[in-house]
């Protein structure tokens, strides 16, 4: 892929030692790694019915893009062996 003229302007600048960092203070990071810890808590159950097919079809694209699902994450509600599972299903 070809860099356009604005990419190539861009470059030279940085290049040229033109930019600074705007840095962060101890607080800022803080705060952000919060964010993204956020953005991975899972912390909703979802429960639906799938037909076998759709269900396969699922576990194949996951799997194609490197999110493969466990069997712990296919379980039906309320039927989990795993300690830390809840055995409730809430509304």
């Amino acid at each position: 892929m070809k860099a356009d003229a604005n990419e190539i302007r861009l470059r030279h600048s940085l290049e040229r030692g033109e930019w600074k960092s705007a840095g962060w203070g101890k607080r800022d990071g803080t705060r952000y790694a919060r964010y993204a810890k956020a953005t991975f808590r899972k912390d909703r159950r979802l429960n639906i019915r799938l037909s076998s097919k759709d269900l396969e079809a699922i576990q194949q694209r996951s799997l194609a893009e490197g999110l493969p699902l466990s069997d712990a994450d296919l379980e039906p509600a309320g039927t989990s062996t795993r300690p830390d599972a809840s055995n409730r299903c809430s509304r």
